[in-house]
Parts: C-alpha cells; structure tokens; sequence
C-alpha cells in the first residue's frame, strides 16, 4: 500500500475545532489519547477509521504507511480509498466536510471508547480516529454548550482539548434621535406613541465544521404594545443578504395582540464567510395605541435557535421545521420601551370637579395621544348627542322653544371613551386637544419625555381662564435596570402612580356684577314704590287737614 503525504501542521492540529498536541516520540504501538477539559454533560465516542504507521508529524508534515481499515469502519470500507479521501480533503483545503465524509463511513455501534468529564482518556494504537461529541443534558437553552464531530491523527501520546463554539445574539435599541436608548446596553428606552424604534441583533458566523446544513433562526415576540413594521436586513461579515433568497421573514399576530417573528437565514454554512464573521439583523417597530403605560415595559424579547449536532443523519434543508433534537438556544436578549401619561382634574377653588373645559397640549415631543375620559364626545354627522351652552352634552334633540339652550342645533356627536389623535401642526407646534369628562377629568397617554405647556382653550361657564402651564417630563435608568420617570408643573413636582402622573387644574369663580334684570333694577323697584308711598301718604294727610278747617 503506497504512502500518502499529506497537510498535518493545521489540519491535525486544529482539525474539526480540536487542538492537537505530540508530546513524546512517536512510536508503534498503543498511544494515550486524553481530551483535556472534557465539558459536563458530554461523551466522546472514539471510533477508529484507519491504523498504520504515522511518522514525520514534527515537521509539519506526515506519511502512513501500511493503512489498514480502523475497527470501527463500516464493513466493505476499502482502507486505501479512505486514506485517500482523508489527504484529498486535506489538501483542497475542505477540511470543514472531512468529517462529515468520515462519519459517513464508520459504524455508529462499534466506537472503541467513550469518553466522558470523569474517564477523559483511552490508549489507542497509531492511527486516524473520529470523535463524536454528543450532550447528555437534554435541550441546550442557555446558548452556553455546542456539539461538533472531530478528525485526529494519534501518533505518540496525544492530548485533545474541545473547542466549545456556540453561536451568541444581543439585541439593542440603535436609534439615535428621540427614542435613543437611556443605558449603555442599548435595553431601554423611552418613546411616545406612533415614535419609530430601531432595533439591530448582533451575532458572529459559529464554527460550522461537519455540518452539512446549519440553522441560524431568529425568533423574536413583540409584546402588544409594539407593531412590527415587516422590513428586515441582514448582513454577514461584509456580504448584504437578500430577502427570500438568503433569508426569510415570517410574522403572526396572536389574538392577544402579540406578534411573533421568524428570521431564517435559509443557508448560513454555504455562504461563503469564515467562522467569526460578524452577523446583523436590522428591523424597526412602531409604538402603538396599545403600549403598555408608566413603569411596565412594552417589550421586545430575540433568542436565537441554532444548528447543535452534526451527527445527526437526518437531511434537513432551509425550509425544515426546526427540529428541537439537533438544536440548542441561546438565552433570549430583551429590550423594553416604555411610555408615560398625564391625567388633568378640574375642579373649582373648593377642589369641586368642573364639567365644560377643554385643554391644548402643546410641545414637539407629542407624536400621537391617546384622550381618555369617562364622557368624551367627538364631532360625527351620525352621532346621536348634541352640546349644550354649558359644555355638557344631550341626546335631546333640539326644539323651536329649546334652540337657544344648544350650542349647536345641527352638529351632532358621537360618545367615546378613548381615542387615539395625531398632533396636529409641527415641531414646538405640535398639538393635541382633550375635554375634560362629567367628573373633570382629561388623560393625555402616550408621551415621551420633553417639555409640554397645557393651554386651556375653553373655560367654564362664570369662571376665569387659567394661565397656561408648563409641564416638564424626564427619565433614567436606575443601576438595576429600571425606569425612573420624573414630571413637574411649573416647577412643582408631580407625584407619580407608577409612572402616571396626575395633578389638579384649579378655576376661580369671576367677579360677580349687577346685570339687566338682576339686582340693579330691583333697587329701582324698591326706592320707586317708597317714593311712590311717601307721596301717598302725604297728600292723604293734606286733604285731612283741609277737612278739619
């Protein structure tokens, strides 16, 4: 049988992500093969694939001589054509398919040792061996263990040290306008409803050696309060991926608004990039009128699922089901977005509640307000309610003799407790206008932090207008992670439910004159009829006095 020459300084050494160590000279006979930090939870089968004689590794290079068939190849295994194959591979530069194309060729029953964590070494005659790393754990869901096959060369005493590469995924919040994060992790941020937030996943390409097919999914759920805005993009060390060629993008929305996302990079291990590439995934979300308010998050939560054990002998493809027994995930990265609010009162000098007011919110940070009352009526030519002069509102329609009680005879409108407004005009112009309910209350959700000034553009009856009002909210991040939101009303600090904020808008009664009709007049009434009476009275008198002359 001729001698084969072949590439062993990397190919040996670092073959199928082992490291390979002669520590002794190399002789005929069994050698020590050890896996030095033999990882928990894992076994290293040994299969042996060819014996012979090994010589010349010391110098980079190496011959076998007298290849015969290892124990463990599959029976019909032709010992030559395998050497073969093994130089072949070597030489192109292929290493990555060795061994799959090894594995191919041995019996799966007849390994000649198991290694584990405890027992971490066997003695071996010279020669070329397949180990095959399976985990004993169960699902790998902390994206902390990763499973791989390897191809070594044992001639003397060898040691073997695993190389444990699984794939990790950080998501971040990457704007940078308004809804830029608040902490150095990129996890949190603030936003206003109808605000924009961009997200980036990142990732390197894993060793992908022997696998045939590697899945690369990334599942992402966006909690209600977020609509995912469906256009994606990827990129791989310096290569742009193209959307339904390179990698799909699947989306549902679930009944309690919850939408889930599948991103799939049909075929990572064919595209060209080395191990350790950078990987990232772009994509936005909208804050919607369904966001969750103050201190709860509005949520965004990406794991990663990944290819975790070449020695598998199903196909699978890039539109395979991901099979959970060949697959390990990483732990899930989340970012949380988070919204504030405003609630007015209006009440009266005596902290009684005022009906009929109307508020303007002005400030550039509005986006899109979410006006909730307990009666908030809204101008539609098929409502049912009419205004009244005094702010209130009637689903009597108006008579002849009742007109003039009506604000309006012909406009009509519709009864709502909560509505989502666009801020009318732009930049420190923007807007948004609420009425207060029957009890005086207006709540402005869906802000971000900013400055805002409260106008009140409509006053109840017999009461002054109040002076327009500065409204100033903040945010941070505590050392835990957490919001801390912060609001004042010209200067005084408002108290916070949570994250809400509340405070009261106070009207005083105007000053009360004598009207037309009032008691103006009836001083006139009173003095004419005494006038009247005196007068009376006195020629009553006179013509008494006449009579007694």
């Amino acid at each position: 049988m001729k001698k084969l020459k072949k590439y062993l300084g990397f190919v040996m050494a670092a073959l199928m992500a082992f490291a390979l160590t002669p520590t002794a000279a190399f002789a005929a006979g069994e050698q020590n093969l050890k896996i030095e930090g033999a990882v928990a939870n894992h076994e290293y089968k040994v299969y042996q694939v060819l014996t012979g004689d090994l010589s010349a590794l010391d110098k980079g290079e190496g011959t076998i001589a007298n290849a015969k068939a290892g124990s463990s190849l599959k029976e019909g295994q032709n010992a030559e054509e395998v050497a073969k194959l093994i130089a072949e591979h070597i030489n192109k530069g292929s290493e990555q398919e060795l061994a799959g194309i090894v594995a191919e060729r041995i019996d799966a029953e007849k390994p000649v040792a198991t290694l584990t964590a405890s027992n971490d070494s066997v003695a071996v005659p010279d020669g070329y061996y397949i180990i095959v790393d399976s985990y004993t754990g169960g699902a790998v869901t902390d994206g902390t263990d990763a499973i791989s096959r390897y191809v070594v060369a044992v001639a003397g005493p060898t040691t073997v040290k695993p190389k444990v590469d699984a794939p990790s995924l950080d998501k971040k919040i990457v704007d940078k306008d308004d809804n830029a994060a608040l902490d150095q992790a990129g996890k949190v941020d603030t936003a206003a409803i109808g605000d924009t937030i961009e997200y980036e996943l990142t990732g390197n390409v894993p060793d992908m050696t022997g696998y045939k097919y590697y899945f690369y999914v990334v599942n992402d759920i966006m909690s209600k309060g977020l609509t995912f805005n469906g256009e994606v993009a990827i990129t791989v060390g310096d290569k742009g991926l193209v959307k339904d060629a390179d990698f799909t993008v699947n989306s549902s929305k679930g009944e309690d608004g919850v939408t889930a996302i599948e991103i799939r990079i049909l075929d990572l291990k064919n595209l060209g990039v080395e191990a350790g590439a950078s990987i990232s995934v772009k994509y936005s979300a909208t804050v919607n009128a369904d966001a969750e308010i103050g201190n709860t998050a509005n949520t965004n939560t990406a794991q990663l699922v990944y290819s975790n054990n070449p020695n598998t002998t199903e196909t699978y493809g890039p539109e395979s089901p991901v099979p959970s027994e060949v697959t390990g995930k990483t732990p899930e990265s989340i970012t949380r977005t988070y919204v504030t609010e405003i609630q007015l009162h209006k009440v009266n000098e005596a902290g009684d509640s005022l009906q009929g007011a109307e508020f303007t919110l002005t400030g550039e940070d509005l986006v899109k307000v979410v006006l909730t009352a307990k009666e908030q009526y809204v101008a539609d030519e098929n409502g049912t309610w009419y205004e009244l002069n005094d702010g209130t509102y009637t689903e009597t329609a108006p008579t002849d003799e009742t007109a003039s009680q009506y604000a309006s005879t012909t406009q009509k409108f519709s009864f709502e407790t909560k509505r989502v407004v666009e801020a009318e005009g732009e930049g420190a112009n923007a807007h948004v206008v609420g009425t207060v309910d029957s009890e005086g209350y207006v709540k402005f959700t869906g802000l971000r932090p900013g400055t805002y000034t409260l106008k009140e553009t409509k006053t109840p009856t017999g009461y002054n207008t109040m002076a327009d009002k500065t409204i100033v909210i903040g945010a941070t991040v505590s050392e835990s992670g957490d919001i801390v939101w912060s609001a004042s009303e010209d200067d005084n600090v408002l108290e916070s439910n949570d994250g809400k904020f509340s405070f009261n808008v106070v009207n005083y009664k105007g000053l009360e004159l004598p009207s037309t009709g009032g008691i103006g007049t009836t001083l006139f009434y009173v003095g004419g009829a005494v006038l009247i009476i005196g007068c009376v009275a006195f020629l009553i008198t006179r013509r008494r006095a006449g009579s007694a002359k």
